[in-house]
């Protein structure tokens, strides 16, 4: 795969990374040298998406939602991110990081935690979504998202009744005023 511009490497090895130097010299009776150096990282990606660990598939509003998201065996380690409903999650109270946990074979496990307390601001129509990105450089990017309801969510049209000053009563589909 070299030619005389490009030089294919091939099986390497995360010890192959380092500074490489490529020397060009002319022919006689100059003998002009040129020469460029670089540096190569050689990066080992994850075998799969992150795992997301301790979601519950209900929340209450006010209840404390504690999750962990963990990328496996890569080198670097991963960057990870969190979002809640695609908003990237910036403030520092709500994440928990931990240190790349080094791994046999030079590789690591990154892990972050996110925890906060829900708000009626997290459920958007009674969901939840819950994301974590994975990303090494511009060579990978994974993700793992999961949904969460909050219990005891009304549906549109019954909440939208609630908010008259009228009495409602809801039985199976229908609403009847109350003559209060």
């Amino acid at each position: 795969g070299s030619d005389a511009v490009m030089v294919a490497l091939r099986d390497l090895e995360l010890a192959s990374s380092g500074t490489y130097r490529c020397e060009v010299i002319t022919e006689a009776p100059l003998f002009h040298t040129k020469f460029g150096e670089g540096n190569m990282t050689v990066i080992e990606l994850p075998e799969s998406a992150p795992v997301l660990e301790g979601a519950r598939t209900t929340y209450q509003l006010g209840d404390r939602v504690v999750l962990n998201c963990t990328s496996m065996l890569s080198q670097p380690a991963a960057s990870l991110e969190w979002y809640i409903n695609d908003q990237l999650v910036t403030q520092s109270r709500y994440l928990k990081q931990y240190k790349p946990h080094k791994e046999p074979d030079d590789l690591e496990t990154a892990v972050l935690g996110l925890t906060f307390v829900t708000r009626r601001s997290h459920f958007p129509k009674g969901e939840m979504r819950l994301k974590c990105v994975a990303k090494i450089a511009t060579v990978y990017f994974q993700s793992q998202e999961t949904s969460v309801i909050e219990t005891g969510f009304l549906p549109r049209t019954q909440a939208e009744g609630r908010r008259h000053s009228d009495h409602f009563f809801f039985f199976g589909s229908g609403a009847y005023r109350s003559s209060a």
